[in-house]
């Protein structure tokens, strides 16, 4: 974490550097607004608990998130405009403890969480990394269509 004025000299500096020498970034972070803005052009993956649950092109993931976890990240990100943080949907969660990273959850590891949890289902087979559209892959068994 640096101050915002140094962050966006860093972001920009390294966007004038992907330009210029058509080089390509690994950028790892858990502020999605930040993602958003480094990897307009680009692809986010985003992870729970150290697994991807949905790759997808940034501005595709942004307006058409599928996976509940992603759908919960975008909705806590703050809004400029009081406008839209006011009618944005709020995705709630069925709890919000984190499970421990040494003794995960069967199945899906996000489904102690999840909104969209069927028992039998989301507890007992871990989901695959699914195309669901144009070079967009989800990781649920209920929210790939």
């Amino acid at each position: 974490m640096v101050d915002v004025s140094i962050r966006v000299s860093l972001l920009n500096m390294l966007a004038r550097l992907k330009e210029e020498l058509g080089v390509t970034f690994l950028f790892i972070t858990h502020d999605l607004a930040l993602a958003k803005y480094f990897a307009w052009g680009g692809r986010i993956a985003v992870m729970y608990v150290g697994t991807i649950v949905e790759v997808a092109a940034t501005p595709q993931l942004i307006s058409d998130a599928r996976h509940p976890y992603t759908q919960a990240l975008l909705s806590a990100v703050p809004e400029a405009d009081p406008e839209l943080t006011r009618h944005k949907k709020v995705v709630e969660l069925r709890s919000q403890d984190i499970p421990n990273l040494l003794n995960l959850p069967a199945g899906c590891h996000f489904h102690p969480r999840c909104p969209l949890f069927v028992e039998g289902l989301c507890d007992v087979k871990a989901p695959e990394l699914k195309l669901v559209g144009e070079r967009h892959w989800v990781s649920c068994h209920v929210a790939t269509g």
